[in-house]
């Protein structure tokens, strides 16, 4: 084979790969704009502060027995399970797991739309937050109980007045299959 087709069959391959690593890429950083957008990382942080507050509770519920003068001990041992916890819970570090994630489940197009839904979603919540703060929506939401509640009465009389033209309509219908049944017997 000649040189150049050598050198034009390397580039090409080269390009190639290049081009597959930059969608790889571009598609990483998509499902990265995902997690941010979906602000995973409150969740995430949530979740470290009961893991936090379950391991210190476990800490009080060990009844150490210290004596006294070796309190350090214990502030030691706490020191620890913070700096545990701070290398367990890598935000970084597991940001870019969860969107390896997602980018492994969900396609360009897929992550695309999945993006267009949460910031539909973000600009409704926006909405929300709008409406509660207003006159209206503070009245709104002090009146949903009762609103509800007016509801149930409603609700409630129409089941009462189905189950009445129910009960009806069945002694009705069982009277006609009694006249139908002395029909057909003194036939």
């Amino acid at each position: 084979m000649p040189a150049i087709k050598k050198i034009a069959v390397i580039s090409v391959a080269c390009l190639t790969f290049a081009a597959t690593a930059y969608a790889a890429d571009r598609h990483l950083e998509r499902a990265m704009e995902l997690v941010d957008m979906m602000d995973i990382q409150s969740l995430y942080t949530n979740q470290r502060a009961a893991v936090v507050s379950n391991l210190q509770a476990r800490v009080q519920d060990a009844n150490l027995a210290v004596p006294d003068g070796y309190s350090e001990l214990v502030t030691g041992f706490v020191a620890e399970l913070e700096q545990i916890t701070d290398e367990s819970f890598d935000w970084e570090k597991d940001k870019l797991a969860i969107a390896e994630m997602y980018s492994d489940h969900f396609d360009e197009r897929e992550l695309r739309d999945v993006m267009e839904f949460q910031e539909k979603r973000l600009e409704w919540e926006e909405e929300l937050r709008k409406f509660e703060a207003s006159e209206v929506g503070r009245k709104y939401a002090e009146s949903a109980i009762k609103l509800k509640q007016e509801y149930d009465v409603i609700t409630a009389r129409r089941v009462a007045e189905l189950q009445m033209r129910f009960n009806q309509a069945l002694t009705r219908i069982r009277a006609q299959s009694a006249e139908a049944a002395e029909v057909v017997a003194a036939q």
